[in-house]
């Protein structure tokens, strides 16, 4: 029979309103300040002060989907932990709001380009979505219940941060690490920017056909008995022009003939004269007639970097298809031909044919077609040089933001040389603590297979721009100062005449710099690395003083994509700046996928957006679906699973309501407790329980704290604990004031600490749990929310003065022991249909003396749980009687009288 709620079980409603209670805590837990981060609180001088490095994310209104949420909850419940373990914590919020990423996000919600208006024009478009993307992102990261500090925000584009990524590039200046060189570089035709090799990823394995072309040996320079000609294959047909060798393996007896001869390269024989005349519009047109003459020719080079089993193993090497040519290129000394321009289109002037046709004409992901590889064939067999064609499938390397191939052209970057740094770096990478350790593995291929320096150069609007200028008579550069911070040249003259030759003439550099250029110092920008030897005073604006405490900060969270951008500049970064690492650990998350398994993305139309989850289940059930996933794994967003952090919160709703039900008007320490077995069990199954949630939590291990804090609040304290004490509150109960005040100390502090072993992964609805249920009957000292009040300890429990220190065995054997038996009386009850609610006359019970004498240690409470009037050691005849488990002994039960039952 149920009870009337009492007067304290009135403060919680029947059921939790999540859409009335998470708006409310967002705004409280604003107006209390209880995530801003104190740098004079004691922890702070202590040395117990936590930084957490987050990622900053590309701004736009549109990029948002349950995969960023789901991997901004999982940082952030080690944060709450570890703000409950003690530590003053230092949570900031970036966003990354320069460089191509927003550009192009610009280009495409206007539909222009950015060639085609001002400068200013387009920055300021630019910082009108980088605005309104971090309006959206701050509402959402405030309604997921993100304990940020928020006056710590900062911009990859705002002042701080552009100091920041100045001084960096005048301090790698310094130490000579940063060269301006006219280089080969990776460039996106469609971005029309260079790139670096973290912006290039391998496209999907497509049919590129492999092109048999004939070299012909240049016949005025060869012996009488030479070989004709050299064969080779190529998927870049359009490319043959811009050949300027041949290679094959030292050791590949197949080309031994070959040595000293040099090869005509096809179709530079053709010569075309140009006449203009008026096309059918009037205008001007290009016309005229291709013509024979010489051809080019080329060396044959050996080069044990050739595989002899690829293609015919002889090697086509041209300015430039991949890095193989540019290896070559160098290693050889040999000639530029470039007949590639930045747009992507073909520069032949004597192949009219071929002149200005594009080079890649297909989207990401979809067959690639080349209009100018298609006229190359045409041309190639029109004249005799192509021997066949056949299917080949390969990979292109792709611009990770607009999936366009990518080429590579010939112009004045910026580099950091980092090449020579890779053993240096690697040991870095086995320094720091890996959350999973097996993705350092990721970060060690990455160092070992790095071919290029890092060029910073980026030839777009929106970026952090160089702080240097050029003298219009000389070329020498002219930097600014580190006072003159940050600073843009294009803005603001040279306020000096040139350093190396005094010429007044200055002038900008026009590129900006990589948008990583700034996001590898986010660790060093929240320690306000740029401003350590500045002057500060009270009056220094609270984000702009200088923390050196803060590095190397704690903990770097972000996924494991990122793993060869991110992760490895900042060490870079900070191995060149500070010779150490940036942080002491990194904890690296999976991806967010859709029902099929496919990484949510806009792009693919296959996300599902955060804020209409939190308006129908709430934040706490999107966390708790997040803490679905194991470390460094991905995860698919089922509804399902939302739900069931829904029915979790349900649970703990009514679980707390029905502690209330047994605490009102109670007055602790007026009786000295006295635990039956039942009690000490689940103090000790607690006290296990908050230390393996602890050690899970200490490794980022979320998913290992949250199972086993809910394998305890499921099993052990709803199914078992809480049926077995009811009795114990019944009037003319047989137990003594004693347990019936160790029932509700063990109801009070078991409830207290399982809202704290949820608090990290569902903050709303356990504050206010905390805030209905426990704040007002721990007195005058308890903590004013459940997000600061301490964590259980393994070492305390609870309270250490009701669980004890450590989970005794013997108390867990015997609640093991007392928890089969119950089983065992409910299968009974199941097999005799009988209801739970129906006393029993007798319950029985049979078992050795051995095992007798254990039963007898939890005996008082298995007749409450069984409200079973007394026992028998013999069992029934007629009775049919059930293992309890593995325990040794046979249950069996004989139920009351119904009129019995109806009393």
């Amino acid at each position: 029979m149920s009870q009337p709620p009492t007067a304290l079980q009135d403060r919680l409603p029947k059921n939790y309103d999540h859409l009335q209670t998470e708006p409310r805590w967002v705004a409280q837990w604003e107006a209390w300040r209880l995530y801003d981060h104190d740098p004079h609180s004691p922890a702070a001088r202590a040395g117990r002060t936590f930084a957490i490095d987050t990622p900053p994310p590309y701004v736009s209104a549109a990029h948002l989907h349950t995969g960023h949420a789901m991997s901004y909850s999982q940082a952030e419940f080690v944060v709450r932990f570890k703000r409950m373990r003690g530590y003053e914590i230092f949570y900031p919020m970036g966003f990354d709001d320069n460089g191509l990423p927003t550009e192009r996000y610009v280009e495409q919600k206007y539909k222009i380009q950015k060639g085609k208006i001002t400068r200013q024009e387009f920055v300021e478009l630019c910082l009108k979505e980088t605005r309104s993307g971090a309006e959206v992102y701050e509402t959402l990261w405030r309604a997921l219940g993100l304990s940020i500090d928020w006056r710590m925000t900062y911009s990859t584009i705002q002042p701080r941060a552009v100091r920041h990524a100045q001084a960096s590039f005048l301090d790698l200046v310094r130490q000579g690490r940063l060269e301006r060189r006219a280089d080969p570089i990776l460039w996106c035709p469609a971005c029309s920017t260079a790139l670096a090799q973290a912006d290039v990823e391998a496209g999907d394995e497509q049919n590129r056909p492999m092109h048999a072309v004939r070299f012909d040996v240049d016949a005025p320079t060869a012996p009488p008995d030479s070989p004709a000609h050299g064969v080779i294959e190529t998927t870049r047909p359009e490319l043959v022009p811009a050949c300027v060798a041949l290679a094959c393996h030292p050791e590949d007896q197949r080309f031994a003939a070959l040595r000293g001869l040099r090869f005509a390269v096809p179709l530079t024989n053709l010569r075309f004269r140009a006449t203009d005349a008026p096309d059918a519009q009037g205008q001007s047109a290009r016309t005229g007639e291709v013509s024979g003459g010489p051809f080019r020719t080329i060396p044959l080079v050996f080069d044990d970097s050739v595989d002899p089993a690829f293609g015919t193993g002889l090697m086509m090497v041209c300015t430039f298809g991949d890095p193989e040519d540019i290896a070559k290129w160098r290693k050889h000394g040999l000639d530029t031909v470039m007949i590639l321009d930045p747009a992507g289109r073909m520069v032949t002037p004597d192949l009219p044919d071929l002149e200005g046709k594009r080079v890649h004409v297909a989207a990401k992901g979809s067959a690639v077609y080349s209009e100018a590889r298609a006229a190359a064939v045409e041309l190639l067999r029109a004249h005799g040089h192509l021997l066949g064609v056949r299917d080949n499938t390969s990979r292109a390397s792709l611009h990770e933001r607009c999936g366009t191939p990518v080429e590579i052209q010939v112009a004045p970057q910026w580099f950091i040389r980092l090449l020579d740094l890779k053993d240096a770096l690697l040991e870095r990478g086995r320094q720091l603590t890996w959350h999973p350790e097996f993705m350092r593995e990721r970060y060690d291929q990455w160092v070992q297979n790095l071919r290029w320096d890092w060029n910073i150069s980026r030839q777009r609007f929106y970026g952090v721009p160089f702080p240097v200028w050029f003298c219009s008579d000389c070329q020498a550069p002219n930097y600014a100062t580190t006072d003159e911070l940050p600073v843009d040249p294009l803005m603001t003259p040279c306020p000096r005449p040139c350093g190396s030759c005094g010429g007044a003439s200055l002038h900008a550099e026009p590129d900006v710099m990589d948008t990583w250029m700034t996001s590898s110092l986010t660790p060093m920008i929240n320690a306000n690395w740029a401003m350590w030897g500045d002057q500060q005073s009270d009056a220094t604006p609270v984000a702009d003083r200088a923390r050196p405490s803060l590095y190397p900060a704690g903990l770097r969270v972000q996924a494991h994509e990122i793993i060869r951008t991110w992760l490895f500049y900042t060490v870079a970064k900070a191995h060149l700046h500070t010779h150490s690492l940036p942080w002491n650990a990194v904890m690296i998350s999976g991806w967010g996928l859709d029902r099929h398994g496919k990484k949510m993305s806009k792009r693919a139309g296959n996300f599902v957006d955060p804020a209409e989850v939190v308006a129908k289940y709430g934040a706490d059930s999107l966390r708790y679906w997040a803490a679905g996933a194991t470390l460094g794994n991905d995860l698919r967003y089922l509804e399902d699973d939302v739900k069931g952090g829904k029915r979790l919160l349900t649970k703990l709703w009514n679980s707390t309501r029905f502690a209330l039900l047994y605490l009102d008007a109670w007055a602790p320490g007026q009786v000295a407790e006295a635990p039956t077995a039942a009690d000490r069990w689940i103090r000790a199954r607690a006290v296990a329980t908050v230390g393996e949630a602890t050690a899970a939590f200490e490794a980022c291990e979320y998913n290992r704290a949250v199972r086993a804090a809910e394998a305890f609040f499921w099993a052990d304290w709803c199914d078992n604990y809480l049926e077995i004490i009811k009795d114990r509150f019944r009037p003319g109960t047989q137990f003594s004031p004693g347990q019936v005040e160790a029932a509700r100390q063990t109801l009070l502090h078991g409830t207290y600490a399982l809202l704290r072993l949820f608090a990290p992964i569902v903050p709303f609805v356990t504050e206010e749990l905390y805030q209905l249920a426990c704040r007002p009957l721990l007195g005058a000292d308890a903590p004013v929310s459940v997000h600061v009040a301490p964590w259980p300890h393994d070492e305390t429990a609870c309270r250490v003065t009701v669980f004890g220190g450590e989970a005794a065995q013997d108390d867990l054997d015997a609640g093991a022991l007392l928890v089969a038996l119950i089983a065992g009386v409910r299968s009974c009850r199941t097999q005799l249909k009988i209801g739970g609610g129906r006393p029993l006359s007798t319950l029985h019970l049979a078992a050795d003396e051995r095992t007798w004498a254990r039963v007898q240690s939890v005996l008082d409470d298995l007749l409450a749980a069984s409200r079973a009037s007394g026992f028998d050691r013999a069992l029934p005849s007629d009775a049919a009687a059930v293992s309890a488990g593995d325990t040794g002994v046979e249950v069996a039960i004989t139920p009351a009288a119904e009129e019995s039952a109806a009393s």
